[in-house]
């Protein structure tokens, strides 16, 4: 699979992917990764989980604004009352 017009940056991002995916298999940590190239030819790349997701008709922001709210809303449950 193809994430990246450049062969070294694509196989970076699958090594990454690999290594998130493990890492959180053994942890029980999960993490969401969004690659947004500046150039709209190129495939913004979701990662949840270290396991690319396929993105159709989703603007980069959308995607952030979901990764972000994840994020609060697990450190929501996280915090401990005062």
């Amino acid at each position: 699979m193809s994430y990246h017009k450049d062969r070294e940056v694509n196989s970076a991002l699958i090594r990454l992917m690999d290594a998130l995916c493990s890492w959180e298999r053994n942890t029980s940590r999960r993490s969401t990764l969004i690659f947004i190239p500046h150039n709209v030819d190129e495939d913004t790349v979701l990662v949840s989980d270290g396991k690319p997701i396929k993105v159709f008709g989703v603007s980069p922001e959308r995607l952030l604004e979901g990764a972000l709210k994840a994020r609060s809303t697990k450190s929501d449950t996280k915090r401990t009352p005062p």
